[in-house]
């Protein structure tokens, strides 16, 4: 099938290997586990068959070969109220009525980083805040 090598994240030039396990493409990533997939979705994305956070899809060249694999990976981020942090979205007058309820602050699940959502000059911008981890 493949070996894709990944510098993203922890992985510095590591080989991700794509074969078949069980009658279904498979991801060996290194260090870690044997993931099988899903048959692709109508995008195009093969999931992993344990998560539907974690997906891969392929490039191919203009003959039709693959010869790339991107890994794509959702994050839920919760929307933060009022009293949880500062109201953006009071000053965030000129924005569209369908994309109000978009704008705002949200936080991923480990309270480690937040994300403002918010227009400016009629462009939507994310700010994004690391925090500092505790031990």
């Amino acid at each position: 099938m493949g070996i894709y090598n990944a510098n993203f994240g922890t992985f510095k030039n590591a080989k991700f290997k794509v074969k078949v396990v069980n009658g279904h493409l498979a991801v060996d990533i290194p260090g870690r586990i044997v993931m099988e997939l899903k048959d692709p979705d109508d995008e195009g994305l093969w999931y992993f068959k344990l998560a539907n956070t974690v997906a891969y899809s392929f490039n191919r060249d203009e003959r039709g070969k693959v010869n790339a694999m991107n890994l794509h990976q959702t994050n839920f981020l919760s929307k933060k109220t009022a009293e949880q942090g500062e109201a953006v979205e009071k000053d965030q007058k000129d924005v569209e009525e369908k994309y109000k309820p978009y704008v705002g602050q949200y936080i991923d699940h480990k309270g480690e980083v937040v994300f403002k959502a918010l227009v400016q000059g009629g462009s939507w911008f994310l700010i994004i805040e690391a925090r500092k981890l505790s031990n």
